[in-house]
């Protein structure tokens, strides 16, 4: 497991206010477009998934960093934990990888999969590069439940019944990325932005984490210090079997 620590440098980077952010990655030389929700009000108590944090950005440029990642994503299965506005699993997508994208229902429905139903068919239209919507998936994931329970596939009549309520998954699309048999997927990297803060939520989280792993998982969450407590996370890592390293400072994109 790798930490991307990091501190907020960059007093315009945190465009908060916005009803849509424009995310641009010159490495891949394309932009997401991020709709944030503000219907509700954003706290660290609720609706956190409706707007773009700077960790999302921070571990999504870190993913395209070749130092860090110089294999390719082609074919890799990736799970995000508290995937929000999507930007994370949508590069991943972009990069040709196997995506599922998690977190609340209610978060997959308001900010998830709109963002990710615009931006995919966007960038399908352009037909620049060899993509299938197919390999990107959303799935409500409730930490500390087993995932066992919450991953298996949805019936023939489930996913009839989310299309034509244009919830859980993505509508007029049905995923190849169906998981016939959880218990043997072997997922490569899990991939988490601003999912520590709420020290209430460690030992769900740790044993989401641990469910999801296997021997050669990589995860990577990037956090931003906001002294509550987040310590209590690192200090039980190795409770659950993790081995846990924080990535070099100077790593991070230079207006952090």
């Amino acid at each position: 497991m790798a930490i991307v620590l990091y501190k907020y440098t960059n007093p315009y980077i945190n465009c908060n206010k916005e009803d849509k952010r424009d995310v641009y990655f010159p490495e891949i030389n394309h932009s997401f477009h991020i709709y944030q929700n503000f219907e509700k009000k954003i706290s660290l108590d609720s609706s956190t998934g409706n707007k773009l944090w700077d960790e999302s950005y921070i571990l999504s440029k870190l993913i395209l960093n070749q130092t860090m990642f110089p294999d390719s994503f082609n074919n890799k299965n990736c799970i995000e934990l508290g995937t929000g506005c999507g930007l994370i699993s949508m590069l991943l997508w972009y990069l040709k990888a196997n995506v599922i994208a998690s977190d609340l229902e209610e978060t997959l429905n308001i900010s998830t999969i709109p963002n990710i139903k615009k931006n995919t068919e966007k960038i399908l239209e352009m037909g620049d590069i060899d993509l299938d919507i197919k390999n990107i998936f959303t799935y409500p994931l409730l930490w500390g439940n087993s995932i066992f329970q919450q991953l298996s596939p949805p019936s023939e009549n489930d996913i009839d019944n989310n299309n034509d309520n244009n919830e859980n998954i993505l509508p007029e699309e049905k995923s190849t990325f169906m998981i016939e048999n959880i218990e043997n997927i072997s997922f490569d990297y899990i991939f988490g932005s601003a999912i520590i803060y709420k020290p209430e939520y460690v030992d769900d989280l740790l044993f989401t984490l641990k469910e999801l792993s296997k021997k050669n998982t990589n995860i990577y969450i990037s956090y931003k210090p906001r002294f509550l407590g987040e310590d209590i996370f690192f200090n039980k890592t190795s409770e659950y079997g993790f081995q846990l390293n924080f990535l070099d400072q100077t790593l991070i994109p230079k207006e952090f």
